[in-house]
């Protein structure tokens, strides 16, 4: 009973509300009361009339949910007189209604079957709600669409001019964050304002305030980079003022606020992340719609709190601070953010209590805590524990320990700094209380166990113990499958034109790209996708030369670049394989290496080729020297958090481009690819023409003079081949290991 109690008490507005239940009248002193409440349909809309017993000084503070459709008045210092405290309606889009009563304020709530707009207005000693039947579209405002602080006045009543505010200045900029910023300073901030969207912008009225000429224009802002294109302000009477801001496209919402004479109305892109996934600002909480003028700041913050779920408590430091704010459907937490900002305060969260105080008075209070944790610290007894490391380096762990967090990590695969260097100590001491140690603390490693020895506090201790769980896991394994093929330009023009035509599918797959990487010895590559696209990050192509000689290559290749997902693989496999086996193609190497998760590896090809330079003058016989052509591919695989698989790519081939000399001719590649796991990548490029020459005779008649040319022939042929080399990365599993 005691736990169901507290539940109870836990949000009183909110749980009176759900049963129907109101607290006695006579609970607290207030200076008015809810007399009556008349609900009738007025054609389009609902109309709510409250009662009062006397007039309102000011509009009650509103806000609103989407999920579940409701809107909630806060009356302050209002008690029910009604004799009701729930009542079932089911007129428009009002289901029913309730009077909740706490000690510091009535609050009635409307239950709706759906979101709608509405507004408010005092007339004489009644409060009049209009609930339009009008539904609101999904990604548009939900709120309340009129704000009319001030002194309350009936409808027949007039302003004088003297009492008539004006506009001192209408200012606009771009926020760090790329939204549009307008501030309206007034002369009195308790006039009536509207703020709503309207169409493909926002329009702001200002009633009962004088719009000097000099501001009645239209500014043209489409320069400063926002989703505003342009403001326009014009008088549309004598007391009211109208500004119409046009924004591009609907991806945008907008918040305003009022505070020190000061309108702020901000209009601010959407944001998508890479996965497409709509964002707001960071916050991802429930929509709401709030309306407050000059309400106390602790109760205001108390009824958005509440949407939470936990308890809420206030601290007395933010005792009569006061605000006036007009959100509309913003995420519940970024509203609270927007309130806390303009009164100072700050939030702490310790389970399912939120604490609201005054932001100086938290921050000293926190620091009071870490000065009694620091305290408590230095006289708390010294542990000493062992940790025996599996898979990372004692060495590793002990420079994480004694680095300060927040310097970049050296080591990519454990993500932790590497190694210090062989002279430095293997022990570390924390005597300023440097890295994770405290000022007591010290460790110390033995390298040929992998051993790490801390002797600290047991909260330090217990801390290690964690970060050392997280990081002393097996590193994930890639194997890279390489398989270097030499192939006539007939098939590689036939492949490409193949793969071409299912590079749509296979980029629908997921898995698809083709990068021309443009003419060989050309010095750059253009980069398009199978759509014509640019491909980002550009790959970079380098030509180097040994002893001295130039390259030259001419002609074009039908492969330079290609990227394939699992599914394409397969096919690309059966073509080399029927391409072999007609002899189109020669398998020069397939070499196959497995490295760890951002572990370079290496894969080299070499020709030895030994060429004759010389004879030797004393003996008479011939002088060889062999030279080596090697091709060297540099793969370092990453992968990637959803299974795909990035590599550094460098490759270098060279060739022997004069037989006389040894000269060789080198071509280096650089790229960064992303490939699914058994995809592949196809590097070609690296051409290569064959002259061959040979003769024909008749045997002794082709040696006649004069007429031996009859008897025998001259033939030249020149044939262009082609090195591709495809790579597939895997990441390996067990049943790939067993393989």
């Amino acid at each position: 009973m005691r736990r169901r109690s507290m539940k109870l008490t836990k949000y009183p507005a909110v749980v009176l509300a759900i049963f129907g239940l109101a607290l006695p009248a006579g609970l607290l002193a207030a200076e008015n009361s809810i007399k009556q409440i008349q609900v009738r349909n007025d054609g389009d809309q609902v109309l709510l009339k409250i009662q009062m017993a006397t007039p309102l000084k000011s509009l009650p503070g509103s806000w609103s949910v989407v999920e579940p459709p409701r809107v909630v008045f806060d009356f302050p210092e209002t008690d029910n007189q009604s004799g009701q405290s729930a009542q079932q309606i089911t007129t428009g889009d009002l289901k029913s209604l309730n009077l909740v009563q706490t000690d510091k304020l009535t609050r009635l709530v409307l239950n709706l079957y759906r979101p709608t707009k509405f507004s408010t207005e005092i007339v004489g000693d009644a409060l009049f709600i209009k609930l339009r039947t009008q539904t609101v579209a999904t990604g548009q405002e939900a709120a309340p669409s009129v704000y009319q602080p001030g002194v309350p006045k009936t409808r027949n009543e007039t302003i004088g001019a003297a009492d008539t505010a004006a506009i001192r200045d209408i200012v606009f900029r771009r926020g760090e964050d790329g939204e549009a910023i307008i501030t309206v300073d007034l002369t009195d901030g308790t006039i009536p304002i509207d703020v709503r969207r309207a169409g493909n912008g926002v329009a702001v009225e200002l009633r009962d305030v004088e719009l000097p000429e000099r501001l009645q224009s239209k500014r043209d802002v489409n320069d400063f980079a926002t989703p505003v294109t342009s403001i326009s302000t014009r008088a549309m009477s004598d007391r009211l003022a109208r500004m119409d801001i046009v924004a591009k496209g609907g991806r945008w919402f907008h918040q305003s606020h009022l505070a020190n004479n000061q309108l702020t109305i901000e209009i601010k892109p959407i944001p998508v992340d890479d996965a497409n996934k709509l964002v707001q600002t960071g916050q991802q909480g429930q929509k709401v719609s709030i309306n407050f003028f000059d309400a106390d700041a602790a109760m205001v913050l108390r009824t958005l709190a509440e949407i939470s779920g936990k308890n809420v408590l206030i601290d007395p430091s933010l005792g009569g601070r006061r605000v006036t704010v007009n959100l509309e459907n913003l995420p519940y937490d970024q509203a609270l953010e927007i309130i806390m900002s303009q009164v100072n305060a700050g939030m702490r969260v310790r389970n399912d209590v939120i604490l609201f105080g005054d932001r100086a008075a938290l921050q000293k209070r926190d620091q009071d805590v870490a000065d009694e944790a620091a305290r408590a610290n230095d006289t708390a007894p010294l542990v000493t524990e062992t940790f025996k490391l599996n898979y990372v380096k004692a060495a590793d762990v002990l420079s994480l320990i004694n680095s300060s967090f927040g310097q970049s990590a050296n080591t990519p695969e454990a993500g932790i700094p590497a190694a210090a260097p062989a002279a430095a100590p293997a022990t570390g001491t924390g005597s300023s209380g440097k890295g994770m140690l405290s000022a007591r603390g010290s460790v110390s490693q033995h390298a040929s166990t992998g051993q790490i020895f801390v002797r600290d506090t047991a909260a330090v201790i217990e801390a290690i113990r964690e970060v050392i769980h997280s990081i002393d896991v097996p590193p994930r394994q890639v194997m890279i499958e390489a398989r270097i093929v030499e192939a006539s330009t007939g098939f590689t023009d036939a492949l490409g034109v193949r793969m071409k035509y299912f590079g749509k599918a296979v980029t629908h797959l997921g898995g698809g790209v083709n990068a021309s990487l443009g003419t060989p010895g050309t010095g750059g590559f253009s980069n398009v996708d199978a759509f014509g696209a640019p491909v980002t990050p550009a790959l970079v192509r380098t030509t180097t030369q040994g002893f001295g000689t130039s390259f030259t290559a001419s002609g074009t290749t039908a492969i330079n670049l290609m990227l394939f997902n699992n599914a394409a693989t397969r096919l690309l496999q059966l073509e080399l394989l029927a391409a072999e086996s007609d002899s189109k193609n020669k398998t020069i190497s397939a070499p196959r290496v497995v490295t760890q998760n951002r572990k370079n590896a290496t894969i080299n090809n070499t020709q030895q080729v030994t060429l004759l330079v010389g004879v030797n003058a004393q003996t008479g016989l011939p002088i060889y020297q062999t030279y080596s052509a090697p091709l060297t591919l540099d793969v370092t695989p990453t992968i990637t958090p959803d299974n795909k698989i990035g590599m550094e790519l460098k490759i270098a081939k060279s060739t022997i481009t004069n037989a006389s000399t040894g000269s060789l001719d080198t071509n280096t590649l650089n790229t960064s690819v992303i490939v699914e796991n058994g995809g592949t990548v196809v590097i070609g490029g690296f051409a290569r023409d064959n002259d061959i020459s040979a003769e024909e005779r008749v045997p002794f008649l082709g040696d006649l003079p004069y007429v031996g040319f009859l008897f025998k022939a001259k033939t030249r042929s020149r044939t262009r081949s082609e090195l591709l080399v495809f790579i597939t990365p895997r990441i390996v599993t067990d049943s790939l290991a067993q393989r």
